[in-house]
């Protein structure tokens, strides 16, 4: 007889439970293995904290390239690791701020920055220096 929880249960329950408790991420630091060399469409998203249409947005304009005549849709880490670098998204800095996306712009209209790429997508040092000033303003005020 196989238990879980001190309580008899039959392999197929066993099962069932032990796949709904698998965690949804995997934690490469942590296991000390490396992340593997690409990352799949929602790892993207994930990763730089945008959307699937923002996904796409960028892979029409050649910005993010998938590998090519692979299935399932994959891209190469460093090259979205280099684009994340370079490039913020908006959402990325409203999380930052802890504030909803639609409300980052009452924040940052009174500073100057760059054009974007378009679709959320400012240079990650022009939000850098914003989210900095705004960071010390909140503090002066709270002080």
């Amino acid at each position: 007889m196989n238990y879980l929880n001190g309580a008899p249960v039959s392999p197929r329950v066993r099962c069932r439970r032990a796949a709904i408790s698998v965690p949804l991420a995997f934690d490469y630091a942590a296991r000390t293995s490396a992340a593997p060399p690409v990352m799949t469409p929602g790892e993207v998203v994930d990763y730089l904290n945008c959307s699937a249409v923002e996904l796409s947005w960028l892979r029409e304009r050649e910005l993010l390239t998938p590998q090519k005549w692979i299935l399932p849709t994959n891209y190469d880490r460093a090259e979205v690791e280099a684009f994340g670098s370079q490039w913020m998204s908006t959402r990325e800095a409203a999380a930052r701020l802890e504030v909803e996306p639609r409300g980052l712009w009452c924040l940052v209209e009174t500073y100057p920055i760059e054009p974007g790429l378009g679709r959320g997508f400012y240079l990650r040092c022009e939000l850098e220096r914003v989210l900095s000033a705004l960071r010390s303003e909140h503090r002066a005020r709270a002080a």
